[in-house]
């Protein structure tokens, strides 16, 4: 039998995703975060940024929580990231 590695909270998972907003050269602002069903690991965070150029998007980043807050912090840090490389 294999143990399953405990669930960040939904509030840890704001605050993680607030931090890599916070980094980046855009003003960017987390919205909301949702679980996609009762016990799921898998989130979705909205974040929205505000470009001087280009305007405003929302950016929806999918992620599992079931990771160490180093984890999620990179991963949604990357994403971004790439989002902003893309544009």
């Amino acid at each position: 039998m294999t143990e399953s590695k405990p669930s960040l909270a939904l509030a840890d998972v704001t605050r993680i995703a607030r931090q890599a907003a916070s980094e980046q050269a855009h003003r960017h602002e987390v919205v909301g975060v949702s679980v996609s069903g009762d016990g799921s690991n898998y989130v979705e965070i909205l974040i929205t940024i505000d470009h001087p150029h280009t305007g405003g998007a929302l950016v929806v980043i999918g992620a599992f929580r079931d990771v160490a807050e180093t984890t999620l912090l990179r991963e949604i840090r990357s994403r971004l990231q790439l989002r902003q490389s893309q544009r």
